[in-house]
């Protein structure tokens, strides 16, 4: 009986922690991606711009 109860919330952490690691993975990096996709267009647009001048 005592088995039953320490395997249970063993796995169910382990599945949560799993589960939020994915979850904070996908939030995170799309975010990043976008970022970095924001920087190098908004550098562009400004080389552009100064060559331009």
């Amino acid at each position: 009986m005592n088995n039953n109860f320490n395997i249970l919330p063993n796995v169910t952490g382990k599945y949560i922690h799993k589960s939020i690691k994915l979850i904070v993975f996908w939030i995170v990096f799309p975010v990043i991606i976008a970022t970095i996709l924001l920087i190098v267009y908004a550098n562009e647009k400004l080389i552009n711009f100064l060559s331009a001048l």
